[in-house]
């Protein structure tokens, strides 16, 4: 079993979840879908189609879904953010 990691997740309206529930070797795309399923059940967010940034020196890097945490720069203590996908459009 791999090392699991303390994130910080955050949903589109701020809403906090802290985690220990994935590995370096998981996808960002499964930790991604996670934090949908978690945030939406807890009426914290609509479905939509988002994606996972990690926050690097208070700005947000996009990460790739396909990529692995380890190889996405995320460790111990990450603060990660959903964010829309595209951008968000009024109207």
């Amino acid at each position: 079993m791999a090392h699991k990691l303390n994130l910080s997740i955050r949903a589109t309206n701020g809403a906090q979840w802290e985690t220990d529930e994935f590995g370096l070797n998981q996808r960002v795309d499964h930790v991604r879908k996670a934090a949908e399923k978690h945030f939406e059940q807890a009426g914290e967010m609509s479905p939509g189609d988002y994606l996972l940034g990690l926050v690097v020196d208070g700005t947000i890097q996009d990460l790739i879904d396909s990529e692995k945490l380890e190889d996405a720069g995320i460790k111990d203590g990450s603060v990660l953010v959903l964010k829309p996908r595209g951008g968000q459009v009024d109207g």
